[in-house]
């Protein structure tokens, strides 16, 4: 008989729901033990119990992928925990916190035009690591937990608007090299930083995604700590495994990305594998046994990290273009290539006929004149506009004129650079 193919599509249902579909947990966890034990093994099984149908609701936005993996079952968790759908920022926020806890942080460098709500929120995820967690200021702040190696640390928020302070905390936490913790920094901001973090560090435009706030200042306006809540607190207490990658698996992955970006994939694909290993073990009715450290990442894993990072609103790595200056340069952008736009400067460029000014640029984006002002700087910063003139340089009763350099277009955020990861496909020799 011919061998049959095992390649396959990794975005059906993981296999612990069909093995917890099946579980009683009031029966089948913990069956043959004291009464105490079924007690801790009942609450231990609800953790990854499947969704019910209004934590399902609060998930739908993520990618099928990740849903169908055991990392959608704590989405849904912190979902019921915010109280407000799950998108794959806030996911990324728990697996972030995740891998903290395990020692191999994974930075966030989180640009938002909406600050309160994305401090808020953070702040509630936070709730789930209690005391690991350190609210930072200052450099001086920073070196003290330095000079303790960051002990018994999981992670650092960074608070106020100091231009370099997340570039120094992500260099010291690089240079722990005989730390055995590597704690995860956390930079929430309407604005990005002067320069960009080390190591491993994912920036998000939440600007650019479709965000649902929707039950937001509904379960903010006081605290709040949920079952849910205490489902996850004790689970990140929990001891982690460490599954590592096949060789095979390693060959295949092979793609053109940053030394940073490398290193953040393979953490984050370590924390996804050990959340199914995590999923197993609760499920089994040997959940006493210690989870195998050697247990390899499957390609299920893979299949959720890739559908995960493509869906996630990341830009170059050195963009100094904010979300609301990006959707200022498309609008901009669209105006003066309507059909029939002319704006010849002769004595300055005789090739084109596309120039236009503030003025014109506030008109057509409706924003105010100081911030259309911002806005153009940064677009010539980022190489989008070429000016007449420059700001300090500026001749009185000239008007400065700008227009797109040639072969720009929109839209202006750059491309994810983890889309040129392989498709979730298992070859035959896995």
């Amino acid at each position: 008989m011919p061998k049959q193919s095992q390649t396959r599509r990794y975005n059906e249902p993981h296999s612990y729901v069909r093995l917890l579909g099946s579980i009683d947990p009031l029966t089948d966890l913990g069956a043959g033990t004291q009464k105490d034990s079924d007690s801790v093994d009942t609450k231990r099984g609800a953790v990854f119990c499947p969704l019910d149908t209004e934590a399902v609701k609060l998930i739908t936005t993520l990618p099928e992928a990740v849903r169908n993996h055991s990392v959608g079952v704590l989405a849904g968790k912190l979902a019921q925990h915010l109280g407000m759908a799950c998108d794959a920022i806030l996911l990324i926020e728990l697996l972030s916190l995740l891998a903290g806890r395990m020692g191999m942080g994974i930075n966030l460098d989180i640009v938002t035009p909406d600050l309160t709500a994305d401090l808020f929120i953070a702040n509630r995820v936070l709730q789930l690591a209690g005391d690991k967690v350190r609210r930072i200021n200052s450099l001086f702040e920073l070196q003290i937990q330095e000079s303790s190696q960051f002990d018994n640390v999981w992670l650092v928020l960074l608070r106020g608007s100091q231009p370099k302070l997340f570039r120094d905390a992500t260099e010291i936490v690089t240079r722990l090299l005989d730390s055995q913790s590597f704690p995860c920094i956390w930079r929430i901001a309407e604005k990005p930083p002067i320069q960009p973090g080390l190591g491993p560090t994912l920036r998000l435009l939440t600007g650019h995604a479709e965000r649902d706030f929707k039950g937001f200042a509904e379960h903010f306006t006081a605290p709040s700590i949920s079952t849910s809540a205490e489902d996850l607190a004790a689970l990140l207490e929990e001891e982690w495994p460490r599954p590592t990658c096949q060789p095979k698996m390693r060959e295949r992955l092979r793609c053109p990305l940053r030394p940073e970006e490398k290193l953040t994939v393979e953490r984050l694909l370590t924390v996804i594998s050990a959340v199914r290993i995590k999923a197993s073990e609760y499920g089994s009715k040997t959940s006493s046994t210690p989870p195998s450290v050697t247990e390899p990442i499957a390609w299920e894993d893979y299949a959720c990290l890739r559908s995960l990072l493509v869906h996630l609103p990341i830009p170059k790595a050195n963009t100094q273009l904010t979300p609301e200056a990006a959707q200022t340069a498309e609008t901009i952008y669209h105006h003066v290539h309507r059909q029939g736009y002319q704006n010849y400067l002769p004595e300055v460029d005789q090739h084109h006929q596309r120039w236009f000014t503030r003025c014109q640029a506030t008109d057509w984006t409706r924003k105010s004149y100081n911030t259309v002002k911002a806005h153009l700087e940064q677009m010539e910063a980022e190489g989008l506009l070429r000016a007449t003139q420059a700001e300090n340089a500026k001749q009185r009763g000239k008007q400065i004129h700008y227009r797109f350099l040639d072969g720009i277009s929109p839209p202006f955020v750059a491309k994810n650079p983890f889309t040129v990861l392989p498709e979730a496909i298992a070859p035959e020799c896995c």
